[in-house]
């Protein structure tokens, strides 16, 4: 193949930005807001199979914006775009749309903290999914996407008690940060929201052997609560059929282990915590803080968060 020739080049470049520029005046989106994501999406390493195209980005700065105009209206504070929560969003979106389910388990039998800390995410993840059906060929052309996008956000921000859990996750104050995955296939389109905690200014994870320690510091105004160690058997696959029949999920495994602030070793300004891992099972561990001092004497995990989502396999 023959490479373009400079006049070429300089034909057809300033086409691209014109065409670029024309898609972020009819999505509303500020060119200096476009290209400050750009420049992360083009600085993210992980998950790159599923990287965003410039396009697919600016649909997902236009949901952003949509969904921090949502947010305003109850008084939230704003989110910023989580390039690699989108990334583990496209994922598990395109997994959806390729077998035909939606849900919050996977064919593989992994919740949304499964998914999102096995791709590299250590902060907490709260998970709303969506998906569009068409008898006949669906058409995934960047407008009718967004659409698609579109409807399926405010159909969950609609949502009315008690049956409102989607709306609450949109409305949680406690988020700071989202990630936006969409897959299509001939006849399904997927949509998932990937709302993240991520408050601590350290956050690490050692893991040798069956030795675990975490290691964490926990930011100015507020408070650490507690740990808690829960604990899932082994993935097992699962059908579309069974997964299209699961409604939503619980955010622990089947057992858990609640840690109280004041047996959490704090030296130096940060929190270790060490322990040995059960065998044959998935650990999850969720550090949850609060702005409320915690009292010696009457313990509780009240107006508390989690703020990280380690997951640890062997």
């Amino acid at each position: 193949m023959k490479a373009l020739s400079p006049f070429l080049i300089a034909i057809v470049f300033p086409f691209l930005l014109c065409a670029q520029d024309n898609l972020l005046d009819k999505y509303n989106i500020d060119n200096q807001q476009f290209k400050f994501y750009k420049k992360l999406n083009e600085k993210e390493n992980r998950l790159i199979e599923f990287k965003d195209s410039d396009q697919h980005l600016i649909l997902k700065i236009a949901m952003l914006n949509l969904i921090n105009k949502n947010r305003k209206k109850h008084n939230r504070p704003s989110l910023k775009l989580d390039v690699h929560a989108c990334r583990s969003a496209n994922k598990t979106a395109r997994m959806s749309a390729e077998n035909e389910y939606t849900g919050h388990w996977d064919i593989e039998g992994k919740k949304p903290y499964h998914r999102y800390g096995l791709d590299g995410g250590i902060d907490h993840v709260s998970e709303n999914a969506s998906s569009t059906w068409s008898s006949a060929k669906i058409d995934l052309s960047l407008d009718n996407m967004y659409r698609m996008m579109k409807e399926s956000h405010m159909s969950m921000y609609k949502e009315r008690p008690p049956n409102d859990g989607h709306r609450q996750t949109i409305l949680e104050p406690n988020h700071n940060f989202v990630g936006l995955g969409i897959g299509g296939s001939e006849k399904y389109f997927s949509y998932y929201e990937e709302f993240i905690n991520r408050y601590l200014p350290l956050n690490e994870l050692k893991v040798k052997g069956k030795n675990i320690q975490l290691q964490f510091k926990v930011p100015s105004g507020y408070f650490l609560v507690g740990i808690n160690l829960s604990h899932d058997m082994p993935f097992k696959p699962m059908t579309p059929r069974r997964l299209n029949a699961k409604g939503s999920y619980l955010d622990q495994g089947k057992k858990s282990n609640f840690i109280w602030d004041d047996d959490i070793m704090y030296k130096n300004g940060k929190y270790t915590y060490s322990f040995k891992k059960s065998k044959n099972e998935i650990t999850y561990i969720q550090v949850l803080i609060s702005k409320n001092k915690p009292k010696p004497n009457k313990k509780t995990t009240k107006k508390s968060f989690s703020v990280t989502g380690h997951i640890v396999v062997k």
